[in-house]
């Protein structure tokens, strides 16, 4: 893929719920003014969500797609069980 497109992408953390339980997510957006774009969901590793999760977002995010990172520990740092 050519990057010469990039574009200065939006980052913000976002919550998230499962019934009364609250996550912490991040999401990235591409700076663009597209009226629909497509969407990658990432999740972590054992590490949990670390800098170079976030890293691989903003580069989805670079080239126009939205990037949403979960994060699988709840607010009260309890592991979201699968």
């Amino acid at each position: 893929m050519k990057e010469e497109n990039i574009c200065e992408p939006q980052e913000q953390k976002i919550d998230y719920f499962d019934g009364d339980t609250t996550f912490e997510g991040y999401v990235v957006v591409p700076d663009t003014n597209a009226a629909s774009r497509a969407c990658v969901v990432l999740t972590h590793d054992w590490s949990g969500l670390t800098a170079p999760t976030k890293r691989l977002a903003t580069r989805y995010a670079a080239l126009g797609t939205v990037a949403r990172c979960l994060y699988q520990v709840n607010v009260s740092r309890e592991a979201l069980r699968l």
